[in-house]
C-alpha cells in the first residue's frame, strides 16, 4: 500500500478524533497545541493570529515521532492550514472539511509516486552526493599525506 494512502487515512482518522469542542471558536490569540493525537502522527495547533489580527491561523502539523514514514518525512511542517476569520460561525465538521481540502496528503503537493515527499528525496540525494565527495576527498588527502611521508 502506498505510504501516501497510509498518511491520508491517518490524517482523516486524526481529524475525526478531534473532539468537537476543540474545533470551535474562540481559539484565543496565543500559539499553542489545541489537540495532540494518541498515535502521535499529528497535532492541531493554533499558530497565532494573522497580520492585522482579524483571523486565526489554524494548522495540523506532522510530528517527528510519527509511526508512519510519509508523515515523519513531512515533520515538523504543516500538512493542513486554515485561516479562519474571527467572525466565522463554523461547525466542527465544516472545519474538518476545510482542513482536508487544504491537506498536502489529499492534493498531492510535493509527493512522489510512492507517496513519499519529493522534497525529502532531494535532501537524501544531496546528502549522498556530499558524502561521496567527502569520501573521495578524504581518500585523495590520505594519498597525498602518504606520498609526502614517503618523499621525506
Amino acid at each position: 500500500m502506498p505510504r501516501r494512502n497510509k498518511a491520508k487515512r491517518a490524517l482523516e482518522e486524526f481529524l475525526r478524533d478531534i473532539p468537537d469542542a476543540k474545533l470551535q471558536s474562540p481559539f484565543g490569540t496565543d500559539q499553542r497545541t489545541i489537540y495532540d493525537s494518541r498515535c502521535q502522527n499529528f497535532r492541531f495547533d493554533m499558530q497565532g493570529v494573522t497580520a492585522g489580527g482579524t483571523a486565526w491561523n489554524l494548522q495540523i502539523q506532522a510530528n517527528f515521532e510519527a509511526p508512519i514514514r510519509a508523515v515523519r518525512e513531512w515533520a515538523p511542517r504543516s500538512v493542513c492550514k486554515v485561516i479562519l476569520p474571527y467572525n466565522s460561525e463554523i461547525l466542527p465538521d465544516e472545519l474538518r472539511k476545510k482542513f482536508l481540502q487544504s491537506s498536502t496528503f489529499h492534493n498531492g503537493q510535493g509527493l512522489r509516486e510512492d507517496g513519499s515527499f519529493a522534497e525529502s528525496r532531494l535532501t537524501e540525494q544531496r546528502a549522498r552526493e556530499v558524502a561521496k565527495r567527502l569520501w573521495q576527498g578524504s581518500r585523495a588527502m590520505v594519498r597525498d599525506i602518504v606520498h609526502q611521508e614517503r618523499a621525506s
